[in-house]
């Protein structure tokens, strides 16, 4: 049904999406040692054993992403910090995809998270 409809009316470049993933790393340092023939390395501790995990936040299109923005280190997302999100891509997007700002009216998919479905975000999107 989505297709025929895309056959008559398309839309599929219309739509805009996100979505948010934790991303684990871990930045090792590794100290170079210059040993002779016979010498065995010296041992270092590692200097810390948890990772360390970052949220990122990404905005895409069919054309490719259109926003992304790395989170503090230990938070989430909020309504507040969600609209504040969506106003920085459509931003990016009139600079990027104007026609989708312009022309064609964008529609924009995503998940219903919490922050998503908030009254605070649902006034940004009508906005």
């Amino acid at each position: 049904m989505l297709l025929s409809r895309h056959k008559s009316d398309p839309f599929f470049n219309r739509i805009v999406t996100c979505d948010e993933k934790w991303i684990q790393y871990d930045n090792r340092k590794r100290s170079v040692q210059w040993l002779d023939k016979d010498e065995s390395p010296k041992h270092t501790p590692k200097r810390n054993i948890h990772e360390k995990k970052l949220l990122v936040n990404v905005w895409w299109s069919s054309a490719g992403v259109i926003h992304y923005d790395f989170m503090k280190p230990g938070s989430s997302i909020t309504a507040e910090i969600y609209c504040n999100h969506l106003d920085e891509m459509m931003q990016k997007l009139k600079e990027k995809q104007y026609r989708l700002v312009s022309r064609s009216t964008s529609i924009l998919l995503h998940d219903n998270a919490r922050p998503h479905t908030t009254q605070l975000t649902v006034e940004e999107l009508q906005e």
